[in-house]
């Protein structure tokens, strides 16, 4: 299992607060909305992407959250075309 730097394990951990409904504290949010992570109350695509890859380097990956952030269906085109 890989292991996340301090900077991608406080983004993670803020970006699930923000997917699970929950905001994070406006210091952090100010950095998730101006670098494209979240609009002022949700996940923007931009997001999602970024949970889904901390996710997956941090071995915390299941098909639920694909389903939660409704990116399966793409995640399997991709892999179907490879």
């Amino acid at each position: 299992m890989s292991k996340l730097s301090k900077t991608q394990f406080t983004r993670f951990c803020s970006l699930l607060s923000v997917h699970t409904g929950k905001i994070p504290k406006s210091q952090i949010k100010n950095i998730l909305v101006s670098e494209g992570y979240m609009n002022l109350s949700e996940l923007t695509q931009k997001g999602k992407d970024e949970l889904v890859r901390l996710s997956t380097i941090a071995g915390l990956l299941s098909d639920n959250i694909f389903d939660d952030l409704k990116i399966k269906k793409d995640f399997d085109k991709t892999t179907s075309n490879q």
